[in-house]
């Protein structure tokens, strides 16, 4: 009985592996695309929310990068998370206008590397690992079955059946020895000591 609610178990979590992995695996291709859109939603940076400009900000701080897709999403008020070191190979300085001063142009040296693309290789390699733990359990759960229909296969169609039969009450009891009680006899009295 338990090998057939465990096959009827892996039975419907193999169905629901197989549809959240074709559900992720015919999404994966448009992925990018999908989010390209919905982060050009957001642009210009510096006339976004609040809440998304301190999220970018924090993006930008800790991934090295500037802009969503480069340094002209903030306008002219480019933040001090974009900068970089002068020296720092991945560094460019840009010229732009003061959104203050608008007679003078500054230069600041802010990151070449827009943020997007390495959000966007973070998120296909986390869908491509979900996949593979996805189908990965699909299989193991196919194994399962194959082998929970096995044991169920044999435990009912062997030649050789085991003879067990539960009895609801328990045998009777016997004894060991044969020998009968010895009663204390007249000849013998107990022994009475007194002091």
């Amino acid at each position: 009985m338990s090998l057939t609610v465990f096959l009827l178990c892996t039975f419907i979590g193999s169905l629901l592996m197989l549809r959240a992995g074709a559900i992720t695996a015919a999404a994966r291709p448009n992925l990018g695309h999908v989010m390209e859109e919905r982060f050009r939603l957001l642009l210009p940076l510096d006339q976004a929310s609040g809440d998304i400009r301190d999220q970018v900000e924090r993006l930008q701080t800790s991934l090295h990068c500037c802009g969503l897709f480069g340094y002209k999403d903030w306008e002219n008020s480019i933040p001090d998370s974009c900068l970089c070191k002068q020296d720092v190979e991945e560094c460019q300085t840009v010229s732009y206008t003061n959104f203050l001063l608008n007679l003078f142009w500054q230069k600041k040296s802010v990151f070449t590397q827009p943020c997007f693309p390495i959000i966007s290789s973070r998120v296909v390699r986390n869908a491509n690992i979900t996949l593979g733990v996805i189908f990965g359990l699909f299989v193991l759960t196919l194994f399962g079955m194959v082998l929970s229909s096995l044991l169920i296969y044999q435990m009912y169609n062997t030649s050789i059946r085991l003879n067990c039969q539960w009895m609801d009450q328990p045998p009777a009891y016997e004894l060991l020895d044969d020998t009968p009680e010895k009663t204390p006899s007249a000849s013998n009295p107990p022994h009475n000591f007194q002091l």
